[in-house]
Formats: structure tokens, C-alpha cells, sequence
């Protein structure tokens, strides 16, 4: 159904809502109306009430962003097994059999709501040991931050811990992760430069495929924007999703999900 039609059939419904129901040869569905005729009817019912437009234009909204929360649910049922056990992602924590709660990320390094929820995702992690987080890469918010994405991507290949080390580092920063901060990043990470360059080279197609596999799945699931967070309880196969961040929104969406057992 286009916006027009939606909008046309809600406004003479609300409008039919306040005046005789018709009966006989006048009952006929909007559908059934010539367009000359459903538009002059529109017509005069915002001449009545001017108020139906903003309300219909609301009704349709909901309408569409219900059907988009759905169909991200359905993608996220379909991807989770991929998700949580890091196909395209990296992962910390709990290993995925001993998991009680799996907490997946989407991220860029030049989102500060990223930044702000950084401290909390990894003191989840230090504080319980069945925790296992799946960082996402989701580089769109500056050309840069795909550059960046692959140096994190890169430092697992030199390094066991190599990943949250250049993750906490590049959130550390300020401005543009350009070649030269992400440098910086790599040794206040303990990380060497050309080590850190020579496994960029050396995995480049690997790193690019783990990247983009990560911007396809955000894609089926219809990600706009980061933070995007994925909850679920291994034991039972639940969920839930965040968009955004705030702490005690995500405690407790944790607390939740973890009580689904």
C-alpha cells in the first residue's frame, strides 16, 4: 500500500468514525472509489478536521516501523547461529558452549555511543566469566573507519589478545583514526607498527572478507546505526535488541535476557 492510499483510507475512516455510519447505496469502500471521488471526499474531511492528517501520517509510521523491528527479528533468528559463534566476527569471553549470556556488537571506531558503551561491555566481561561478547565490525561512519576495522581485525593475527588490546586503544583515541593515530593506537596497545602493517599485507584479503561479511550481515538485518546490540540467551534461543546505548538500559536488558533461561 502506497503512503496516498494508507493516508486516504485512514483519514476517512477517522472521519467516518465522527459522523452517521451510511448505510445502503452510500456504504462503499475507499478502495471501490474513483480517485476523483476518494480525493474529493479527502478534501472534505480535512476541511473538517485538519488534525486527521498529522494523525494518519503517524499510523502509517508505526505501521512501517513495526514491520521493519519485524523483519530485523526474523534476519537476526536466521544469522545468530553465525553470529554468535564469530564467523565474521572476533570474540571475547566465554567460549561459545560455556556461554550463559552472548552479547553481539555492532560497531564503528568513530561512534561515541560506541565509545561510551566500551567501558561497560568489557567490565560485563572482566566481572563474569560466562559472558562471551562477538564484536561486529560496521565501518560507516567515515571512510577511515574501515581502516581501522582492519587494523583490529589485523591485530588478532600477531597477537592472542591482540583484538581487545587495538580495540581499546582505538576507542582511546581523539579525531580521525587516520594512518597516523591508528599508529599511535598500536603501541599504546604493545602492538609494533610493522607487525601490525606487515599482517595488514600479509592477511588483506581475509581482513577485507571478514569485514564486508560483517557489513552484509548488518545489511539483512536492516542496521542503520550504531550501537546495535544483540542479547540472547543460548539456553533458551531468546533475544533482544538494543539500538543506541545507554547503561542502565543495557544492564537490564542483560539482567532480562539472562533471567529467559
Amino acid at each position: 500500500m502506497t503512503l496516498r492510499h494508507a493516508l486516504l483510507s485512514s483519514v476517512l475512516l477517522v472521519a467516518a468514525c465522527g459522523a452517521s455510519a451510511p448505510t445502503g447505496a452510500e456504504a462503499q469502500s475507499p478502495s471501490g472509489m474513483s480517485d476523483e471521488e476518494f480525493d474529493r471526499r479527502l478534501r472534505e474531511a480535512l476541511m473538517r478536521n485538519p488534525e486527521l492528517i498529522i494523525e494518519a501520517i503517524e499510523a502509517y509510521r508505526t505501521q512501517l516501523e513495526e514491520q521493519a523491528a519485524t523483519a530485523s527479528k526474523e534476519s537476526v533468528v536466521e544469522l545468530l547461529p553465525n553470529l554468535v559463534s564469530a564467523q565474521s566476527g572476533h570474540a571475547i569471553g566465554a567460549s561459545e558452549e560455556d556461554a550463559s549470556i552472548i552479547i553481539v556488537e555492532f560497531f564503528d571506531y568513530h561512534c561515541g555511543f560506541c565509545r561510551t558503551a566500551m567501558a561497560d561491555v568489557l567490565a560485563l566481561v572482566e566481572a563474569d566469566p560466562s559472558v562471551r561478547v562477538v564484536f561486529q565490525e560496521l565501518p560507516i561512519l567515515r571512510d577511515e573507519s574501515r581502516d581501522a576495522a582492519a587494523a583490529s581485525v589485523a591485530a588478532a593475527k600477531i597477537d592472542p589478545d591482540g583484538y581487545r588490546k587495538m580495540h581499546s586503544a582505538l576507542f582511546q583515541s581523539s579525531g580521525v583514526l587516520d594512518e597516523t593515530a591508528i599508529e599511535r593506537a598500536a603501541k599504546r596497545a604493545s602492538l609494533k607498527p610493522r607487525a601490525l602493517d606487515k599482517a595488514l599485507e600479509d592477511h588483506a584479503e581475509e581482513i577485507e572478507a571478514t569485514i564486508d561479511q560483517s557489513i552484509d550481515m548488518a545489511r539483512q538485518i536492516g542496521i542503520q546505526g550504531t550501537p546495535y546490540f544483540i542479547v540472547a540467551n543460548p539456553e533458551s534461543g531468546r533475544f533482544e535488541i538494543l539500538e543506541g546505548f545507554r547503561t542502565e538500559q543495557f544492564e537490564a536488558m542483560v539482567e532480562s535476557v539472562r533471567g529467559q533461561g
